[in-house]
């Protein structure tokens, strides 16, 4: 019989929850300055309902650190090959880690305290990851989906704000 659910979870928080400190801010300062937090509205096709999804991205061209960011974290890590326009010339490959929500409310409290740049949109994404409404099919309720909006509306602005500094 394979793993459990609850098991899966259990691992993925003792995971967690050994990073040393010195790694939390090492990786604090990757998430700072090639890190992306943010909510994701999207529309199921079949349904036409509406959903929001946290994320956290974190792009690098080093393998070697992106790999071992993974076996600390989780996530899943992939890898995008780049070429010039002329598709002649190879540029160095971009390695991204897409890290999931329910590793990110475990990861973003520990990661928290070390955060400079991103500290308020990783507040913004803990806030919006105690709203999760748990059951496949459930109808989520309005006050909720309007506290969803909000909060991504917030992220977004915050996202413009960095993206064009003063």
């Amino acid at each position: 019989m394979g793993i459990t659910r609850r098991e899966r979870i259990w691992i993925m928080n003792e995971r967690i929850n050994k990073i040393a400190l010195n790694d939390l801010a090492y990786i604090a300062g990757f998430i700072d300055g090639e890190g992306s937090l943010g909510i994701r509205k999207r529309v199921k096709k079949n349904t036409g309902n509406s959903y929001h999804t946290a994320f956290l991205v974190i792009h690098n061209t080093y393998e070697p650190t992106m790999k071992w960011l993974q076996a600390l974290i989780g996530g899943s890590l992939r890898k995008i090959p780049q070429y010039s326009k002329n598709k002649k010339v190879k540029h160095k490959d971009i390695f991204v880690l897409s890290i999931e929500p329910r590793i990110l409310r475990v990861f973003l409290p520990r990661v928290l305290p070390y955060l400079k740049q991103k500290k308020e949109h990783a507040e913004i994404l803990l806030i919006f990851l105690k709203t999760k409404v748990y059951g496949r099919g459930r109808p989520i309720p309005t006050f909720i989906l309007v506290q969803r909006d909000k909060l991504t509306q917030q992220i977004r602005s915050l996202n413009e704000r960095t993206a064009n500094p003063i």
